[in-house]
């Protein structure tokens, strides 16, 4: 070779690397088919359920409320209860007619749910008397069918009236 095509032959090798490197790395791009990555799905709603065991009752009777719940994070029955477990029960003495609320809360909103508990008044106590007219002094028995107090004997002394009444625990005597 000679000293002029030596240099030559150098600038051509020089100049295909060149087109070979910028063609191979100008190439198209392979474009990638499909869908594109979604987001995630929204949270799922809260649901919950309460009920009461019995739901009519006497007054100072006692009722069990039962509830369970999903996607809740936070529960709460009022009136007086407050926050509970996601699920459960609880023994609760309502005075007065009542309805119950649980709300149930989570990251996909809220629910709720309620039952009524009906509180019947006391039954009406019967009284029966009888009355007893002794010589000396009068005297007046009431009886009641249901404790706390089944008997009151009232007598008439000289100068007073004496009350006793009786339970299955004790007797009092109470002088008027």
């Amino acid at each position: 070779m000679t000293e002029v095509a030596r240099p030559f032959y150098r600038a051509c090798l020089l100049v295909a690397f060149a087109a070979a490197a910028l063609t191979v790395g100008c190439s198209k791009k392979p474009v990638i088919t499909g869908t594109a990555p979604t987001s995630e799905p929204p949270a799922a709603r809260p649901t919950v359920t309460l009920q009461a065991n019995p739901t009519s009752i006497n007054k100072g009777d006692a009722v069990t409320l039962s509830w369970s719940s999903t996607n809740a994070t936070q529960l709460t029955i009022a009136p007086e209860v407050g926050a509970v477990a996601p699920e459960g029960s609880t023994k609760v003495t309502p005075s007065d007619s009542t309805t119950y609320t649980i709300t149930a809360s989570g990251p996909g909103g809220s629910a709720d749910s309620t039952v009524r508990v009906t509180v019947a008044a006391p039954p009406a106590e019967t009284l029966t008397s009888t009355s007893i007219k002794l010589t000396s002094a009068p005297m007046l028995a009431l009886l009641w069918p249901s404790p706390p107090i089944s008997c009151a004997i009232i007598r008439r002394s000289r100068s007073s009236w004496k009350v006793t009444a009786t339970n299955a625990a004790r007797q009092n005597t109470t002088s008027l």
